[in-house]
């Protein structure tokens, strides 16, 4: 009685074919993930400057856009801390409020890792690819925030970083996505 199944030759060639194709696709893919996810990055970048400037707007007309001390406007049903007439970078106090995303959390350390759709921690001095000049320490100076998506964390160099220096100027909010 003879049996019907594959050959060896045949699995191998069957292995070959699944292997060229991953090849060519798996990479693709996997751009297109890094793609969408900066895609989200640039998205709440540019949330993040349209909030700072809405609360600058709202800080002039209070008459604090030119205090360096820290103040609390009232922006709706929130208070935001600001120093001349921008939002902090603490999280707690100032740049949460910013983001309307439906899923942020506030995370403990710079190491742990985000568990929700969008984690943020803010109150720091530096960030992890060294794109922005480090603040000084020992005072109560500009702060930096942090925004990063789940399964990375504040050192991951994928988020979006927000820092008021305090100066008056517009804060510098850019983008690390070199591991994203």
């Amino acid at each position: 009685m003879k049996t019907k199944g594959f050959t060896l030759i045949e699995l191998v060639v069957i292995i070959v074919i699944v292997g060229v194709i991953s090849a060519f696709v798996a990479p693709k893919f996997l751009g297109l993930t890094r793609d969408a996810r900066i895609a989200l990055l640039k998205g709440v970048k540019s949330s993040l400057i349209t909030a700072s400037d809405f609360v600058h707007t709202r800080a002039t007309v209070l008459g604090v856009e030119n205090d360096p001390n820290k103040s609390q406007i009232d922006a709706g049903d929130v208070k935001i801390q600001v120093v001349m007439g921008y939002p902090t970078g603490y999280w707690m106090g100032s740049t949460r409020y910013l983001l309307s995303l439906n899923d942020v959390r506030y995370t403990q350390g710079r190491n742990t890792k985000c568990n929700a759709e969008w984690c943020g921690l803010g109150n720091q001095r530096t960030i992890p690819s060294g794109d922005i000049a480090k603040l000084p320490s020992g005072s109560d100076g500009p702060k930096v925030a942090k925004i990063f998506p789940r399964g990375f964390s504040y050192n991951d160099q994928c988020g979006v970083y927000f820092v008021n220096y305090h100066d008056g100027k517009p804060p510098v909010v850019g983008i690390e996505d070199k591991y994203c």
